[in-house]
């Protein structure tokens, strides 16, 4: 399965003290597999597995079911919030004023949506609420992201029968607060 590792950009500085600072900051995140072995590579019959897999692209639906959202925070004045879904894969991007509740820190969507798409390729999906504003603009409530090319090509999620339902946590861009289940 892929690993994810921080890009930095920046360096490490000393002051007339001799002191470290480090102005080093996080500016993206690089996915990849990183294989250290005492065998030739050419024999490491998993990793070549993988690698096969993972070049050769394979037409596939990603479907997506989302049940309900819970304990979400009011974005109207008066203590609850209007939430529709929006839900994007790549380019292609689902917003689904029909899933619109009024009123409600608690929707149940009861929606499904499907994506053709290909493996390896738009790896996050993102399942976003919308808070709908009759005045100004729709406010994102919260989303959250999925990483479809770490699911397909982890092996343990591959010997599970019956994918499992989640409970997944939605966030606002740049907040590192919860804004709902």
């Amino acid at each position: 399965a892929f690993e994810h590792y921080a890009l930095l950009r920046g360096h490490l500085q000393f002051n007339k003290f001799d002191k470290r600072r480090k102005t080093l900051k996080q500016v993206g995140l690089l996915k990849g597999v990183v294989r250290v072995t005492m065998k030739n590579p050419r024999m490491d019959e998993e990793y070549n597995e993988f690698a096969r897999s993972y070049r050769v692209p394979e037409k596939v639906v990603a479907r997506v079911y989302i049940i309900r959202a819970q304990n979400l925070l009011p974005m109207d004045m008066f203590g609850s919030s209007d939430p529709y879904l929006q839900v994007q894969l790549g380019e292609k991007v689902h917003v689904d004023r029909k899933t619109l509740q009024k009123r409600t820190l608690s929707p149940e969507f009861f929606a499904a949506y499907e994506f053709n798409t290909t493996m390896s390729g738009p790896g996050q999906l993102r399942v976003g609420l919308w808070d709908r504003n009759r005045v100004t603009s729709d406010q994102i409530i919260g989303e959250t992201v999925i990483d479809l090319e770490d699911r397909w090509f982890h092996p343990k999620w591959n010997e599970l029968d019956k994918k499992p339902a989640e409970i997944r946590t939605l966030y606002k861009p740049g907040q590192v607060t919860s804004q709902g289940l």
